[in-house]
């Protein structure tokens, strides 16, 4: 943060936003008075505040508002005054109040103060105490309005006066003494209101002055002086009346700053001071300034007697002279000379219009290119003018009196590029021209009339720029090929426009356009004439895509112009440096073609307020990367506070309501505020860093309970990046029944649920066992019934096939007998009826007889008895028998009884006939009577 006081208040700003604190009765956290004396950070990072009325003020960083510390006669832990003129922290982080006629020193860890009276315990009359200092052995040196300067030792209270002696040349000056500070090599250096410097060495105890003098130009510029500043380089800068003043040591002399030849809105200057990145802050009698020391030369009217502020083209001959041209005139200087001289319409020699568009050298002679006067030639040594204007009668002359662009091709020949004739060539032999325009009818010809850039690379090709479309020129057959923009084809030019052209180490061809950036096209598809542009907007960091100039350093940099300053470009990492007007220039904007570079590798870039000379190798690279600072943290759309400041915040914490949070954060690099690069992160929700100008305030939606981490990130405006800057944790609280009480008490409540399950479990499996053990018992005595009931059943059973089995042998042997008896019978003389009788006896008994042996073979198999005759029999014939047998009852039921036997079955086939009829008549029985 950047602060400074001004007549409205305290102002705080951090390059994006400005922050005032003013007094207000109404509000005791105000500042406490109108008017601050001096503001000073403690070893603890506290601002400090001296005030006329207010007392000793503080800076509360969490709340963003002031406390103070008033003065009170019956305490003497208070201010000795609530007018406190000055307040200073010492390297041990005690503060040094300044009042009228007294100081004081205060611990602010303790509150406790120690007091100087003037007229007691060796305090002389002091009047106002302006400031103090400290040196390397610890001492206290204070400035006094009325008795020089004082030596105070704090371990002892010792005092001692260093002040003005007349006769003494190695004193002091004279006068009230307003600033004193301790320089690098421990000399004190003092200002007075109206004597001048001082630099004091208390070691030998002399003083050299440094006064104004009227003869002595390098003399301070004033005896009034108000500030004195040491910058990080060691260079003493002295505030004045008649502005600033910078200390040249070698010589004791002093270069001055003031509002003729920079910047400064006023030359009474009060304060100076110097930011991390090497910015200076100066401010004055009108207003606040700020700005870089640069290696980048400005020349324009009040520093160098330019004639006109717009330079649009450089030349240099072979004297070494460098030709400005400008929208007034044609600037000469001389080498070792610091003023130019003016060539015009009204000067001898004169030229035919003022406005100089474009210079070209060719060692004596000069070709300066006019607006709106055609083409002049300028004999250097004899001071001679040539004129070449367009005339619309003459065939042979130049094409347009509008002269954009001159170039000397390698085969001698001069080309002419004109606005609106195209591009001319010029005959030295007979002074005509010969005029190349566009055709549409013909594609050999030059794209468009409005010529703007012409090149010629190292392998002898000739580029030119149009106002649509690029073009290389064959000399040879006076043929133009023709190179567009065009929709959908990524390689294609980036736009119609071209305006600049360069070369590089590796035959790299840049080109410049118009809302295209930059275009590189390499040697290889040059010489093939393939269209293969390279395009450069999106991946470096170029603030304008209008590039009106480019030239390279011996170390392969590009600089480039355009809309928005300049920028060095590394081709190989694509490392760019951006530079404003507070590196130097002369203005962001520069012009088309007002680029140069000359024999010596110095660079020209001419602008709007005059031009910047540049030594690439004078310009370092090495960028301190930006320290990045929370300034504000919403939670909800309101500021939040906690409880520490936002720079020592270990981490934000959120509950679960906070929905939203906002970050806004800056990089503390003032140089160009609005090119400074800003991207932000949130570890475990976003992967990536999200990477813009405007990505300073980092914005949340709804975050998931949890712990994150917060990156921060800055680059400066020449693209070095501090991708470390800055990380804090974000911790989002659960929500109640999330919290981890919540989860302590579903833990109990699981475990008392678990418990439970299992006793129920446990009390259920005793009674399962009981349950067992009763049907177990039960399923024993019923085993043992069913045991004794299947023995009696068996034994029943057995009894049974007994009784079966005797029964049946008992009977068949009478049926035997039967059937005999009847079959005898049958052979002896009966009449029908009585054969009909004994027959149907016969097949009875027959009947009877082959029931009573299913019954023993029932018998049998019941007594695993069963025994199968081996015997051949024919299978043919026995189911022939069984289907004649069943057919009848088959007809009965309208049943058709087939047999259909295979062709390929054995006549013979060896087992049991009888069992097998027995089973095959069973089945075909069965079939029948359930068909």
């Amino acid at each position: 943060m950047v602060w400074f006081v001004s007549q409205e208040g305290l102002n705080r700003f951090n390059g994006h936003e400005l922050e005032n604190y003013r007094f207000s009765s109404n509000d005791p956290n105000s500042i406490p008075a109108s008017v601050i004396t001096q503001i000073v950070e403690d070893v603890d990072g506290t601002l400090w505040l001296s005030t006329l009325g207010g007392g000793l003020a503080f800076y509360n960083a969490i709340s963003n508002d002031f406390d103070a510390i008033y003065a009170d006669p019956s305490d003497k832990n208070t201010p000795q005054s609530n007018d406190i003129q000055t307040v200073f922290c010492d390297k041990d982080g005690i503060l040094w109040l300044g009042y009228a006629n007294g100081f004081s020193s205060f611990n602010p860890r303790n509150r406790s103060f120690h007091h100087y009276v003037s007229g007691s315990n060796g305090v002389p009359f002091t009047g106002d105490v302006k400031d103090f200092t400290q040196t390397l052995d610890g001492a206290i040196w204070v400035a006094t309005e009325s008795h020089g300067m004082l030596r105070l030792e704090p371990s002892t209270g010792k005092i001692d006066s260093i002040t003005h002696i007349a006769e003494n040349s190695d004193s002091i000056v004279t006068g009230r003494l307003y600033r004193l500070i301790t320089d690098m090599n421990g000399n004190i250096w003092i200002s007075s209101d109206n004597g001048g410097v001082s630099r004091y060495n208390p070691t030998a105890n002399v003083a050299t002055n440094f006064t104004h003098s009227e003869l002595d130009r390098s003399s301070i510029s004033s005896n009034q002086t108000s500030d004195i500043f040491e910058d990080k380089n060691g260079d003493i800068w002295i505030a004045t009346s008649e502005g600033l003043n910078l200390f040249v040591p070698e010589t004791n002399s002093f270069i001055h700053y003031n509002s003729q030849n920079t910047d400064i809105p006023n030359d009474a200057i009060t304060s100076i001071n110097q930011t991390r990145e090497g910015e200076y802050w100066v401010g004055t009698r009108s207003g606040l300034t700020s700005g870089m020391r640069t290696n980048f030369q400005k020349f324009n009217q009040a520093t160098s007697n330019l004639s006109n502020e717009s330079v649009n083209a450089f030349a240099e001959t072979a004297d070494g002279t460098l030709w400005v041209g400008t929208d007034d005139g044609l600037n000469k200087l001389r080498p070792r000379s610091a003023s130019f001289e003016w060539i015009n319409g009204s000067t001898q020699p004169a030229i035919s219009s003022p406005i100089v568009m474009s210079l070209y050298s060719d060692e004596d002679t000069l070709w300066i290119g006019t607006y709106n006067g055609g083409l002049n030639k300028l004999d250097v040594k004899r001071n001679e003018v040539s004129v070449y204007k367009h005339n619309p009668l003459d065939k042979i002359s130049i094409g347009a009196n509008g002269i954009t662009s001159i170039l000397r091709l390698s085969t001698g020949q001069l080309l002419i590029g004109t606005y609106g004739g195209g591009l001319s060539i010029y005959s030295e032999s007979d002074g005509h021209f010969l005029n190349l325009k566009s055709d549409r009818k013909d594609q050999s010809t030059i794209s468009n009339d409005m010529v703007l850039a012409l090149y010629e690379d190292s392998i002898g090709f000739v580029w030119v720029g149009t106002e649509n479309g690029l073009n290389r020129f064959h000399p040879d057959t006076n043929k133009f090929e023709r190179y567009y923009t065009a929709r959908g084809i990524p390689n294609s030019l980036s736009s119609n426009v071209v305006w600049s052209f360069f070369e590089d180490a590796d035959h790299n061809l840049w080109i410049g356009t118009l809302g295209g950036g930059l275009n590189r096209w390499p040697l290889q598809d040059r010489q093939e004439s393939k269209p293969n542009f390279i395009h450069y907007s999106d991946n470096i960091s170029l603030p304008s895509l209008n590039i009106y100039g480019i030239h390279g350093d011996s170390s392969g940099r590009l600089w480039v112009s355009h809309s928005k300053g300049i920028t060095s470009i590394d081709p190989l990492t694509l490392v760019s440096y951006q530079y404003g007007i507070k590196d130097g220039l002369q203005s962001t904007e520069f012009n088309l073609g007002a680029s140069y570079k000359s024999k010596s590798g110095m660079m020209f870039f001419g602008g709007i307020r005059g031009f910047n000379a540049i030594n690439p190798d004078l310009v370092s690279s090495d960028r301190i990367p930006p320290q990045v600072a929370i300034s504000q943290i919403k939670v909800m759309n309101e500021r939040r506070e906690f409880d520490a400041p936002y720079h020592a915040l270990e981490s934000i914490e959120l509950s679960y309501q906070d929905r939203m949070l906002s970050v806004e954060f800056f990089a503390a690099d003032y140089s160009n505020p609005e090119l400074v690069n800003y991207a932000y992160k949130l570890e475990g929700i976003n992967p990536d860093w999200v990477v813009s100008p405007d990505a300073r305030i980092a914005s949340f939606t709804t975050l998931p309970s949890g712990t994150y981490n917060l990156k921060l990130a800055a680059a400066t405006p020449d693209g070095t990046w501090n991708w470390d800057a800055l990380s804090i944790p974000v911790v989002v609280a659960p929500p109640p029944w999330l919290s981890p009480i919540a989860y302590a008490a579903y833990t109990a409540l699981a475990g008392a649920l678990i418990g439970l399950y299992f006793y129920r479990q446990a009390e259920l499996t005793r009674i399962s066992l009981q349950r067992q053990r009763d049907l177990e018992r039960r399923v024993e005595e019923r085993t043992r019934d069913l045991d004794e009931a299947r023995k009696i059943a068996v034994k029943a059973t057995k009894a049974k096939s007994e009784f079966l089995a005797t029964m049946s042998h008992e009977i068949r042997t009478p049926m035997h007998g039967i059937i005999g008896m009847t079959e005898l019978l049958l052979h002896t003389q009966l009449n029908g009826q009585q054969q009909q009788f004994a027959r149907a006896a016969r097949k009875s008994g027959e009947s009877l007889l082959n029931l009573i042996n299913e019954i023993l073979d029932f018998s049998k198999v019941e007594a695993s008895k069963v025994e199968l005759e081996h015997i051949g029999f024919n299978l043919t014939e026995l189911i022939d028998d069984i289907c004649y047998l069943q057919g009848e009852p088959a007809g009965r039921k309208g049943l058709q009884l087939n047999n259909i036997c295979h062709p390929y079955t054995p006549s013979i086939l060896m087992g049991d006939p009888t069992k097998i009829r027995q089973v095959v008549m069973n089945l075909v029985s069965n079939s029948i009577k359930f068909t």
